[in-house]
């Protein structure tokens, strides 16, 4: 060859094992032939993708002739179908070697098609002496496993995956926390279509441990995409399903400091959108974030979040062989439950061990954060997440739709929900408005209570901080829930919703500062024939609340407070005040009830009851109020 030549290869040739050393400006071009078994070493040049295959080799200076990179799983030797562990890891390997090759030549879009594969790791760089996933050697849940297992993306890149014809498998395995695809300290990658399968139902579930010697007896740490540090990635189109944890977990690559900062080369997640996408059936959560910022989750459906399943492969049967862990002092039953693995007397009981049963926290998708608390309330935060938008989703089926336990500045608009939105633990700057809420009918049918938005209280008690605050929640409907709104907080602002044949409509605990104003509650469902408005019980204390212009109109009472205020310790400024309600009853044993409750206002408000109203033990102001 000369330089700058340009060679169309139409033949199939075998070049046995032999180097060329090609002069500047070659370009091999693909032209329906073949090249096997050569190593080419370009001075500078071009080679066409259609021809790599996993018996050439290409060395030196070399681009591809097009930045799409076409992968046929017959050149590179992928083995499709049910196959041992260790042909799965291989297939792993080979398609990460190939990722790695073409990335290098150039190449920023990979497309996957026409393939049906299991994949599992054990085979990729590892230190000396550890042998990897195959012999048991599982590395914990961090972006040092997901590295030695996963299908790794880099920068710049777009996996590109038929929705139809493309579907990559998670081999059934005893592994805790195996991940398919993984994203660590890249940015702008792009991962679309294509059907992810996790071996929810074929998994050995009895407990091992991880190379640290901690017990793995959950086996909760899977992802089929797993981000660590990962910067502007698009997630679009994708299907996954079966999952033994999660399908879409997002981490940052180490813990903070504890004042919330990273630390010298750690990076958090940042600008992640995960959009179109179908979650099916994932034991755990179908989405988890632990860390980072700017995550948009939109137009996906989230299906049976952590339910359990019925396992169609035989259970496995742990073998007592004399290696049993110390730290393995539990498993899971069918349940879920934990189980021990020691008889009274200290022996190993010998059982079948098979566990699809749903793990906490059982979410369509779960924003949970790692901190902690000093014994003198001092916030040491490991972890954060927060500028979350979740927008236009569809929840169905699942076991809860949403658990906001430890995030801040979150969005959560117009989507449909069957199950439940829950502020648990510290989330502060939250909207939640424009969602529709019916509840799914498979809870009737396993009698489970339960609020449509629950936001809870959680006080620390050195500081008397609030842990939930600044929440708005506007112009939702709900329908046909036990507890609509169960509300705690401080500066919880609940306006503009309407409520229909709920049990109780707003069920009210311990909190402060809080508005609610123009919402609609309307129960004429005979269904709820004790049916409330506003309710407490408990003895909550309810400081500086102000409700007003609200239509309250049930079938009992639409006012049902129990030891509101009750306390010994409560000051008199701590007031509930009721201003220009309405308030109505079609039952003709309706009335306004308040029982050993103290520091309330009714004002300016109508009331359309059939019996007197019922103030028993409760000091009750009553101001300027009209009834029928």
């Amino acid at each position: 060859m000369n330089v700058n030549d340009t060679v169309n290869v139409a033949c199939d040739f075998d070049l046995q094992s032999n180097t060329f050393n090609f002069p500047e400006g070659i370009s091999l071009i693909y032209d329906g032939g073949s090249i096997k078994n050569a190593t080419f070493n370009f001075a500078e040049g071009y080679v066409d993708g259609k021809l790599l295959n996993k018996s050439l080799t290409i060395e030196g200076n070399a681009q591809l002739t097009n930045t799409s990179f076409h992968f046929d799983k017959n050149q590179w030797d992928i083995i499709e179908g049910k196959i041992s562990q260790r042909r799965a890891a291989e297939n792993t390997l080979v398609i990460n070697q190939v990722i790695s090759k073409v990335h290098e030549l150039g190449a920023d879009h990979f497309i996957l098609d026409n393939i049906d594969a299991y994949f599992y790791g054990g085979l990729g760089e590892r230190e000396e002496g550890d042998p990897g996933a195959l012999a048991g050697s599982y590395i914990g849940h961090d972006y040092q496993g997901v590295i030695a297992d996963a299908i790794l993306l880099p920068s710049d890149f777009h996996f590109d995956m038929s929705e139809t014809t493309t579907t990559l498998r998670v081999q059934p395995s005893n592994h805790p926390s195996d991940r398919l695809i993984g994203v660590v300290h890249q940015s702008n990658v792009k991962i679309t279509g294509g059907q992810l399968i996790g071996d929810r139902l074929e998994h050995d579930y009895t407990c091992v441990e991880d190379k640290t010697g901690l017990a793995k007896f959950t086996h909760e740490g899977a992802a089929l995409i797993a981000l660590y540090g990962a910067h502007n990635v698009t997630i679009d189109y994708v299907k996954g399903k079966n999952s033994t944890g999660d399908v879409i977990s997002a981490h940052s690559s180490a813990m903070r400091h504890i004042d919330g900062s990273l630390k010298e080369g750690v990076r958090q997640n940042e600008n992640i959108t995960i959009s179109n996408s179908i979650f099916d059936a994932s034991r755990r959560n179908h989405i988890s974030l632990t860390d980072g910022e700017g995550f948009t989750v939109e137009y996906n459906t989230f299906l049976n979040a952590g339910h359990g399943m019925v396992a169609t492969a035989p259970v496995f049967k742990r073998v007592i062989n004399g290696n049993y862990r110390p730290s393995c002092e539990f498993e899971l039953d069918l349940n879920g439950n934990k189980i021990p693995t020691l008889d009274a007397d200290n022996n190993q009981i010998e059982r079948e061990i098979a566990s699809s049963a749903g793990t906490l926290p059982k979410a369509g998708m779960d924003l949970e954060s790692y901190r902690e608390r000093t014994k003198e309330g001092e916030l040491h935060e490991y972890e954060r997440i927060r500028d979350v938008t979740i927008y236009k989703n569809k929840f169905i089926g699942n076991s809860r739709d949403l658990i906001l336990y430890s995030t801040s500045d979150v969005e959560i608009t117009e989507n449909e929900f069957g199950s439940s939105v829950n502020l648990t633990a510290a989330a502060f700057d939250v909207l939640i408005n424009e969602n529709i809420f019916k509840k799914e009918a498979y809870l009737e049918s396993k009698n489970q209570l339960l609020n449509a938005i629950q936001v809870a209280t959680t006080v620390i008690k050195p500081t008397g901080e609030n842990l939930i605050y600044n929440v708005e929640i506007y112009k939702n409907k709900i329908y046909d829930y036990d507890k609509a709104l169960l509300i705690g907080g401080k500066n919880v602002e609940v306006h503009g919703n309407e409520v229909f044949n709920t049990n109780i409509a707003f069920f009210l605990t311990n909190s402060e500062d809080n508005h609610f104003h123009d919402n609609i509650v309307t129960t004429t469902n005979k269904n709820w024939p004790s049916s409330t408005g506003y309710y407490t019980s408990t003895s909550p204390t309810i400081k500086n609340t102000l409700i007003e212009r609200d239509i309250i109109s049930v079938n009992y009472r639409p006012l049902a407070l129990y030891g509101l205020n009750s306390k010994q310790d409560i000051v008199d400024d701590t007031q509930v005040i009721f201003d220009a309600v309405d308030f109505s009853s079609s039952s003709p044993n309706g009335e306004l009830w308040i029982e050993s409750s103290k520091n309330i206002t009714i004002q300016n408000s109508h009331i359309n009851t059939k019996k007197t109203d019922n103030f028993n033990n409760s000091s009750v102001n009553m101001i300027m109020n009209t009834r029928n």
